[in-house]
């Protein structure tokens, strides 16, 4: 199998950068001992749970929502927790809305809670 990936990858003039390549088991394929998949005399590493690379959402193996929203709460809860500190130090309605509203530099809680949102909403 690891010299037919190697075949293809090769055939369409994809490098495999083995550092960079990750490998997840999904579904049935959790319940088998599968060896790990080795390119180049290098095992590639295999993960319980992933980050798409740009995206704010984690999958994991079990193909459930629980670490990805681990996550985005976190976050939320990080920002909101922010904001109360704020209020707290006086500043006013108008400042508490411009930090709501920042999307520039990603404190915003709507920029947090919105993606997920357009996800969930899709399935």
């Amino acid at each position: 199998m690891n010299s037919e990936l190697i075949q293809q990858a090769t055939n369409i003039g994809v490098m495999i950068n083995v550092k960079k390549t990750r490998e997840m088991l999904i579904g049935r394929a959790l319940k088998v001992s599968i060896p790990p998949v080795v390119l180049n005399n290098e095992p590639i590493q295999r993960f319980d749970t992933f980050k798409f690379r740009g995206r704010p959402i984690h999958i994991s193996s079990d193909l459930k929502w629980g670490q990805h929203m681990i996550v985005i709460l976190s976050k939320a809860a990080f920002r909101l927790y922010f904001l109360k500190q704020l209020k707290r130090a006086g500043a006013g309605t108008g400042d508490l809305l411009c930090f709501l509203a920042d999307r520039t530099n990603g404190r915003a809680i709507a920029t947090v809670l919105r993606p997920s949102s357009s996800v969930c909403r899709r399935l």
